[in-house]
């Protein structure tokens, strides 16, 4: 067999394993219903950071009376606020007029919640549309203790 036939079929092998890798990665993540971003978000708090920033971190937390919390972590913790509802298969989010997120996008931004992965973690964009690019993100995901209102 020549060198260069050998060559063609190593890089044949290489990359239709890493298209069954990316298919079975797209296989095992799955978007969640309404009745499941419910679930999964009402009285929780979410953090996640797009990898390689330092200064783009991200809480926010859920109430079940639509009340929607967060912090931007920037040069220091920047808090914000709005309400957050469920629409399709996704949840939105509206902030105060006076939030700092509200300069990132106008209105309302929703954005799909995702299960996926070996460990059954969800996903989601980035609230600052501008860091989506990045795709979905792995959140951490904690109760809300609701005395802390």
């Amino acid at each position: 067999m020549s060198r260069l036939m050998t060559t063609h079929i190593l890089v044949a092998t290489l990359l239709s394993g890493t298209l069954a890798t990316l298919c079975g990665a797209a296989e095992r993540s799955r978007s969640l219903s309404s009745p499941e971003i419910r679930t999964a978000l009402t009285d929780k708090i979410i953090s996640y950071s797009p990898p390689g920033w330092a200064d783009a971190d991200i809480s926010e937390v859920f109430y079940s009376d639509g009340k929607w919390i967060g912090t931007y972590y920037s040069r220091g913790p920047i808090g914000f606020s709005g309400r957050w509802i469920i629409e399709g298969n996704a949840i939105c989010v509206t902030p105060d007029a006076n939030a700092i997120v509200s300069k990132w996008f106008s209105g309302s931004r929703c954005r799909t919640v995702w299960r996926g992965g070996n460990d059954k973690g969800l996903s989601i964009e980035h609230l600052d549309p501008r860091q989506a690019p990045s795709g979905p993100l792995v959140v951490s995901i904690s109760d809300l203790a609701i005395s802390s209102r």
